[in-house]
């Protein structure tokens, strides 16, 4: 409320002021204008607060317990005295309410009884008990005992309707209600017993048969007990190397009698049986009718939770399906074996990711690769001369250097053809280009059109495939027609062919895409550097199946129709497991790391970056990503670009 005009101290006008919310004296324009600029800021504000906190956070937990000290009773003094205040009201409040909703409250609290019947007995049996000074201890469970073995009838008329568990040595003696002082009665006989002595109540018999049965609840719940403990401990893994480990899962009787109930709980509704209407079948019948039949789907239940269980209680990561003990799935309904006491065991092999523990990828000495820029030019230069160059087909001369020319040739090694070494229609862009076994294209330098030609050439001793590595070959070589390329020259009209308006433009163009691949060429340089020493100094096995896949995936990027040799897949895997122990290592340092971590912010922006290289939306990309299941992919990219900068940022001192 407006008090007084007087000068505002925060704009310095003559105004009426408001009483502000933490007591300072404002005028009313300058609380609008705060209240708009906590809304405007409110990220930048709360950062403020945090960085506050964090460097006075000492000083402002002691002001606080300062503050809660002085002022804990006069907080204490004016909540009772609010209590005092407000008790009267509540209390007519409540009788009102009580009064006007008699019939309705007294309904709630029958339905209520009704479904915790259980619950409420045992209140009810607890506070008669505290009333006499007893402690009582029965629980749910051996409630459930003392029904499974007096059979769910009254054990003195055989009842099975109303029935209760009953104090056979009456608490008014102080006897508490236990597993073996718990007979089930029903209402009347429970009722006429009342307070009398066991004695006085059963026949001699019946006092024995009471007897034999506490001993055998005893004996029931011990073993219960047991069964718990063994279903804690089920569980065994064991390690066989970084890499492998044996799994053994045994599951108790009474953890498979719940599945089964489960199961049979669940198809009820649906269930037929010859001579019941559908749904309408008995629980015990389907399990005599289903009984084996439920055995597969009840064991892929237990699986896939104790699968589960053993992942977070062991924490491995498992890699590809277990592969399962004996278990054929064309001969086979179900893995694993049931005991006689229908308890269920398992056993499998799993592989695993490795638990890394990277070092020494802080202050690493890494070497800045040189890259000559001229190449690149003169490179990039020359696409654009031989993309507008000037062709024509020869006929009357030999082939040259430059040359665009069409191969058939046959390859032999101690005159035997070897596999690769043949091809129909092979075109060489370029003679000169080195595209070929060093040695082949200066002895074909000169061959005219439809001529042919035996060479000798020796494999590299270096050579990827090791079957034909420095060994002497020979080529049957026929040159099927030969192209002349006269390059464009360099000047204004190249520069308008290619789309520029001057050849300035042109040669601008080219530096700016040299720069890019120059940063490229020693980024990728830097990674493989990085890469490699990181595995040099952490030396772990990779996952056989994780190599396997990326074996599969450089295959089809290689050839998807031709055969490759075995010698060249070796190496491929060798690739392969380079790349998968890359991805793996650097993982685990982006794990280690807290400081480094992908945030929201970057993500949208590389995610746009990428739209726009691939001319689409964000979103469209977003969805292509995840129907082609690559967002993992995508995500990991830029996880290892993270670690990389982060190491680079790290590396030694004066590197």
């Amino acid at each position: 409320m407006p008090i007084k005009k007087e000068k505002c101290p925060q704009c310095k006008k003559v105004k009426s002021l408001n009483r502000f919310v933490l007591g300072y004296i404002i005028c009313k324009n300058c609380v609008i204008y705060q209240k708009k600029y906590r809304e405007d800021n409110k990220e930048k504000l709360l950062k403020q607060k945090q960085e506050y906190y964090k460097k006075n956070k000492k000083k402002i937990i002691k002001k606080v317990k300062e503050h809660d000290k002085k002022h804990k009773k006069e907080k204490q003094i004016r909540q009772h005295n609010h209590y005092l205040l407000t008790k009267d009201k509540k209390k007519k409040y409540n009788k009102e309410y009580n009064i006007k909703n008699k019939n309705k409250i007294r309904k709630q609290k029958k339905k209520y009884n009704k479904i915790n019947k259980d619950k409420m007995d045992a209140l009810y049996r607890k506070r008669r008990a505290k009333k006499k000074n007893v402690k009582e201890n029965y629980t749910p469970e051996d409630r459930q005992i003392t029904l499974n073995v007096f059979n769910y009838e009254c054990f003195n008329c055989g009842k099975k309707d109303n029935l209760s568990i009953d104090h056979h040595n009456c608490l008014n003696d102080g006897n508490p209600l236990t597993i073996d002082n718990a007979v089930v009665l029903c209402a009347s006989c429970n009722s006429s017993k009342y307070i009398k002595n066991p004695e006085e109540f059963y026949t001699k018999k019946q006092l024995n048969k009471i007897n034999k049965l506490f001993k055998f609840a005893k004996r029931l719940k011990k073993q219960l007990q047991r069964k718990e403990v063994n279903m804690q401990e089920n569980i065994k893994v064991e390690s066989i190397d970084a890499t492998h480990c044996k799994v053994n899962i045994e599951i108790p009787a009474a953890a498979v009698d719940q599945k089964f109930d489960e199961f049979f709980a669940g198809i009820k509704d649906k269930a037929e049986i010859p001579g019941f209407r559908k749904g309408k079948a008995p629980p015990h019948l389907l399990k005599q009718y289903f009984g084996v039949k439920a055995r597969s789907p009840v064991v892929n239940l237990l699986l896939g939770e104790y699968y589960e269980r053993m992942i977070r209680q062991e924490n491995i990561s498992p890699i590809g399906s277990p592969d399962i003990k004996d278990y054929d799935p064309k001969t086979n309904d179900y893995p694993g074996k049931f005991g006689f006491d229908n308890s269920y065991s398992v056993e499998f092999m799993i592989e695993v990711l490795p638990k890394l523990d990277p070092t020494g990828y802080v202050g690493l000495e890494l070497n800045i690769p040189a890259v000559d820029e001229s190449k690149l030019f003169d490179g990039k230069m020359n696409e654009y001369r031989y993309q507008f160059a000037e062709r024509k087909q020869i006929i009357d001369r030999g082939t040259a250097l430059g040359d665009s020319i069409v191969l058939d040739f046959t390859g032999y090694i101690d005159n035997i053809p070897f596999e690769g070494g043949t091809a129909q229609g092979f075109v060489l862009n370029k003679l000169g280009s080195n595209t070929l076994i060093p040695g082949f294209e200066e002895q074909i330098i000169g061959m005219k059109p439809e001529e042919s030609k035996k060479i000798s050439v020796k494999f590299p001793d270096n050579y990827h495939a090791k079957h034909l590595a420095g060994k002497d070959s020979t080529f049957d070589v026929v040159v099927r027609s030969v192209v002349e390329a006269k390059p464009a020259e360099i000047n204004a009209d190249l520069a308008l062919m290619a789309g520029f308006t001057s050849l300035d433009e042109m040669k601008n163009n080219i530096n700016t895409n040299v720069q890019i691949d120059k940063q490229a060429i020693i980024r990728q340089k830097i990674d493989s550097q990085v890469a490699n020493k990181l595995l040099e100094i952490n030396k772990f096995d990779a996952p056989k199946s994780l190599v396997d896949v990326e074996l599969d995936g450089l295959m089809k990027r290689i050839s998807a129709e031709t055969k490759v040799p075995d010698e060249f897949k070796e190496q491929l895997r060798k690739n392969a497991e380079f790349n998968v122990k890359r991805a793996m290592i650097f993982d685990a340092i982006y794990e280690k790391e807290k400081s480094i971590e992908i945030t929201p912010d970057e993500l949208d922006g590389a995610l746009d970056e990428h739209a726009k290289i691939n001319n689409k939306t964000k979103d469209e990309l977003i969805s292509a990503l995840y129907n082609s299941k690559q967002m993992d992919n995508f995500v990991g990219v830029l996880r290892t670009t993270k670690v990389i900068d982060f190491i680079i940022n790290n590396v030694k001192k004066g590197n």
